[in-house]
């Protein structure tokens, strides 16, 4: 998908299961939720075929802005985020949870690929800036800021949260390098079991949570 417009479609607005993707110089915005219940509305979503394959997707020169649940979300797939703007991501219309700029996961360690995040900005999402679960992930020379927190309680707001997936027998590992967190609600760098390699990255100004006026701490491992 090259210098393409997808704008104001509903559920998911480029969806690929399985196979190499591409998309270069593209705008994806605006998606809007699922009708019959409020839910979905991501931006890009990419995830393993019924096969196991789970191939790759590449996001470069790309705006994806103003989407529901997940700017860019992949699972079991690798990622490459590359010179890309993600900004106002929504929570979902249904029940205002999530809200992330970009989500990568995996749920089956035979299909889990690396994840790498690179001269992009992540802006104004809700529940977390960049979501990281049991992978190997990469963040370079990218700016994560003004992470609001989640819309129905206030909580979270994470510029990059890592986790241990329930699925996987591993919690993989996280290298931030060159990068800005700023701004974030709760906690700056929220990793949760993952190994975590900081350098040379400024985590500043981390805000309270709004509601009890605690948290604002830069990292949390």
């Amino acid at each position: 998908v090259v210098r393409s417009a997808l704008v104001a479609n509903h559920e998911v607005g480029i969806f690929s299961r399985g196979g190499t993707v591409r998309v270069e110089g593209t705008v994806v915005r605006d998606t809007a939720e699922r009708p019959a219940d409020g839910a979905m509305g991501m931006g890009i979503l990419s995830e393993c075929g019924a096969d196991g394959s789970c191939g790759s997707l590449t996001v470069t020169d790309s705006l994806v802005a103003g989407n529901r649940v997940a700017g860019i979300q992949s699972v079991g797939v690798a990622l490459a985020v590359e010179g890309s703007v993600i900004e106002d991501t929504l929570a979902a219309q249904g029940d205002g949870r999530f809200g992330i700029g970009i989500s990568a996961g995996c749920v089956d360690p035979e299909a889990c690929s690396p994840v790498t995040v690179t001269r992009s900005q992540v802006r104004r999402s809700r529940e977390v800036g960049v979501s990281l679960g049991s992978l190997e992930a990469t963040v370079i020379d990218s700016v994560i800021e003004d992470t609001l927190g989640e819309e129905a309680s206030g909580d979270r707001g994470y510029g990059v949260s890592g986790y241990c997936a329930p699925e996987m027998d591993t919690c993989g590992r996280i290298v931030v390098t060159g990068c800005v967190v700023r701004r974030s609600s709760t906690v700056g760098l929220m990793v949760e079991g993952p190994d975590l390699e900081v350098i040379s990255s400024s985590i500043d100004e981390t805000r309270s949570r709004p509601g009890d006026l605690a948290g604002g701490r830069g990292i949390v491992a």
